[in-house]
């Protein structure tokens, strides 16, 4: 009988080791495979996102190329911040000036508006946009000095209730 106990544990040995060995290839095996995998679906993301952005930046981009077309061309000047306050006159005028100062400003409103109305066909807006185009662009620069003021106090950006970290706390 000690010889039937012996084979026994022998057998229940080597049924461990090679369950044990089993399961070690397995979990390697299958170790490897996440890794493929999740290289894969990262790859496969990343991309995703990326073009996601590149559609969503591509107007902004050709604003930009717009922008600085007219810059070169003579049109506006980036660095005559007199200049670009002139765009933001008519609507302060408008509201703000009387006789002859007000007329021009609300017919320079008017003229703005009407300039307007091909790009909010082409993103197929309503055409009464074109009348709201000197406060947005007033309301966008309020924003905008008040995100580099945030930005200047180190508290970074304000978004879902979360300041944003800068770059080197992070």
């Amino acid at each position: 009988m000690s010889i039937y106990l012996s084979l026994l544990g022998n057998l229940a040995l080597v049924i461990v080791l090679l369950s044990g060995a089993i399961m070690a290839l397995t979990f390697v095996g299958s170790q490897r495979t996440v890794e493929r995998l999740s290289g894969l679906i990262l790859r496969e993301t990343t991309a995703q996102v990326e073009l996601k952005l590149r559609h969503f930046f591509d107007p902004v981009i050709q604003d930009l190329d717009l922008v600085r077309a007219w810059d070169d061309s003579g049109l506006i000047d980036l660095d005559d911040a007199a200049a670009l306050n002139r765009l933001l006159a008519p609507v302060l005028f408008a509201l703000f000036a009387s006789g002859l100062a007000q007329i021009f400003a609300i017919a320079s409103w008017c003229l703005m508006a009407i300039l307007l109305q091909p790009m909010l066909r082409f993103y197929r807006c309503s055409p009464l946009w074109g009348a709201a185009f000197p406060v947005i662009a007033l309301v966008y620069v309020a924003f905008t000095l008040d995100s580099a003021y945030q930005h200047a106090m180190g508290r970074g950006g304000l978004w879902k209730g979360r300041f944003q970290a800068n770059a080197s706390q992070s």
